[in-house]
């Protein structure tokens, strides 16, 4: 077992720790042949770690017209490679129905994965994924403090009780909050702020980013001096947005 699996400080009840056949997913799953070679080529091997569930740890289950949280799971998965690792969360997010907190590893990095699943009224034996939350590759070799306050989050003991569904979003929003320490490092004084305004704020900053790219890319292939005096002054004007959105991050903006 990794060491940072530890820090879960799991009781020994909700531990599995045995390996999960590759071949439950590309031989059940309706899955293309592109998507089944990522099984048999890019995974070395998939492992349950531990399994949370009422009667292992005294949770109340939860469920109404939308949502069904009666197990969750910590899954890791070590990879032979990274190309296609979201591709590859999405596919075993959406082959078991209940909430997990999936972790892949590659080259002593991990990222986590969480997926928001509702419940499917065509078809009550599959769940519908609402939105894929992951962090940013963390390397286990060096990690920067904000790194460690997040790898302290992962002790359930920190987390909400109060029922299953909670437990899990506990961790689901250390994630949102540790996603938004790439614009603000300060994890604590994030915790101050509502942390869906924080994804929120986090949301729009990385897609002023995308914007950016994208203008300079188009900036690279534009010969037109004019034309290339227009695409900075919007890439300015989209980065003095970003930076005033991280400032409400600061909580300096309003």
């Amino acid at each position: 077992m990794k060491e940072y699996i530890r820090l879960f400080n799991a009781p020994d009840e909700c531990y599995e720790g045995g390996r999960i056949a590759k071949k439950l997913f590309y031989e059940e799953g309706n899955l293309s042949p592109s998507d089944r070679e990522l099984f048999t080529t890019d995974i070395n091997k998939i492992v349950l770690e531990y399994m949370f569930s009422e009667d292992r740890i005294n949770i109340k289950a939860y469920k109404d017209e939308e949502i069904e949280c009666e197990e969750i799971a910590v899954i890791r998965v070590i990879l032979e490679n990274d190309r296609k690792y979201k591709r590859i969360c999405e596919i075993i997010q959406r082959a078991i129905p209940y909430s997990i907190i999936l972790i892949c590893e590659f080259d002593n990095k991990v990222i986590f994965n969480v997926a928001n699943k509702k419940i499917n009224k065509v078809d009550i034996d599959k769940n519908t994924i609402d939105e894929m939350l992951y962090t940013e590759w963390i390397n286990l070799d060096y990690q920067v403090e904000t790194d460690n306050k997040f790898f302290d989050e992962l002790d359930i003991r920190k987390w909400s009780y109060i029922d299953l569904y909670k437990f899990y979003n506990s961790f689901v929003n250390n994630i949102k909050l540790y996603n938004a320490t790439k614009y603000y490092n300060d994890i604590d004084g994030l915790k101050n702020l509502d942390v869906e305004v924080v994804k929120e704020i986090t949301d729009k900053i990385e897609k002023l980013g995308l914007e950016i790219v994208s203008l300079r890319n188009n900036l690279k292939k534009e010969s037109q001096f004019n034309k290339k005096i227009e695409i900075n002054i919007k890439i300015k004007k989209i980065q003095e947005e970003q930076n005033k959105l991280i400032l409400s991050l600061k909580g300096e903006y309003r």
